[in-house]
Parts: structure tokens; sequence; C-alpha cells
């Protein structure tokens, strides 16, 4: 009879090529321009409207647990409302959004879902508030005032519109006229920004698809 650490040593043997291929950067999953030719528009759509990362829905299980043990909780590294609520930043509407959605301790508030810059609103009453505290007008501000200052950002997205409304409850995505505005206040550039998004949504899924 094999021993247990015999078995434990075969079973990591066939899984560490599967995570090779994954983690090696594999053609199939790039976004870099191919020349330079490709315009700013031609690697938006290849980056931002191109899912990367598989789902974790097409990985095996181990993958969602941490080397290979015992699941961790990742919402006990989450910040509180409380939390959030003390935090500073940007009192522009894009900078705010990206701010929270840069942040992966804010997924009680907001989170990229993993299918490009597609972020989803999880807790409106909270953001809220924290969009309140922004522009320091915690007393009035509600997710109706919030949403009428969003739906300016994208009611016109044929015309330079920021963001658009997705399919689903709170659902929305940065545009390519929204690139200018994310770049400077992340940083990053659109396939840093996009591996980011991805990867943070990818997370979030796990998580919630236990």
């Amino acid at each position: 009879m094999l021993s247990h650490a015999t078995v434990g040593a075969r079973l990591n043997r066939r899984k560490r090529p599967i995570l090779r291929n994954l983690i090696s950067g594999n053609e199939n999953y790039s976004c870099s321009p191919k020349t330079p030719e490709n315009s700013m528009e031609q690697v938006w759509s290849r980056c931002a409207n191109f899912e990367l990362i598989p789902s974790p829905e097409a990985l095996p299980s181990y993958f969602l647990l941490h080397n290979f043990g015992e699941a961790e909780d990742p919402e006990n590294d989450l910040l509180t409302d409380q939390e959030l609520l003390k935090l500073n930043g940007p009192n522009r509407l894009i900078a705010f959004l990206a701010d929270l959605a840069m942040n992966e301790k804010a997924g009680r508030a907001l989170h990229w879902t993993g299918n490009g810059l597609e972020f989803v609103i999880v807790n409106t009453k909270l953001v809220s508030k924290l969009w309140g505290n922004r522009k320091r007008n915690t007393k009035d501000m509600n997710y109706s005032k919030l949403s009428r200052a969003m739906r300016d950002k994208y009611k016109s997205a044929t015309s330079g519109g920021q963001l658009e409304k997705r399919p689903g409850l709170h659902t929305y995505a940065f545009t390519i006229q929204a690139y200018n505005a994310l770049k400077n206040h992340t940083g990053k550039n659109i396939e840093d920004l996009t591996m980011f998004a991805k990867n943070v949504g990818r997370k979030r899924r796990e998580v919630l698809t236990g």
C-alpha cells in the first residue's frame, strides 16, 4: 500500500504541468498588440471586452484552494463598512468608481466581475454613502442621486460616454472614453488594468460560487 506522502507527491506532479500552462503566459490568453499599427480602439476591444481568464467553473476544484489545502475565507480580508467609510479618495465620479474597484478589500461595496472592465455595485447604500463623503454631502446622498450621476456618464455612450449599463443588477462597465481617466488615476496601461480587473473578478466569482 502506498503511503500518504507518496500519493500526495504523485498528485502534485500531475498538477504542476497544468499550473505551468495556466501561468506561463499562454498565447491563447494574450491581449498584447501584435503590431505597432494596432489602434487604441483595437487594443481596447481585444483587452477590455474579451475574457482572458477562464471562469472558475472551467478549472479543477483544487485551483480554488490555497496551496491545495483548506479553502480560506476571503471575506475575512475585506474592509468593513465602517472602515470603508473612513477612506479618503477622489471626488470625481469615474475616479471614485475606479478607486473602489481597484481596492481588492472594498469588495463589500463594489468589485470587478471578471468580464473586461465590468463592475457591479454590491451594496448600493454603502456606495452612496461613500460618494456622499467624497462630495461632502452625506446627509442627502442616496443611490437615486448616484445612479443619476452615473447615467449622465453613459446616456451618451455613442458620443463620449465613459460608462455603459450592462445586463445584471447594478452592473456597469468603463468604456474606452474612460481610459485616460482610469490611466491617470491607477497609473496602469490598458493591459495591466484589464488583467488586474479580471484577476480580482475571478477571485470574487470563486468566492460566490464556492
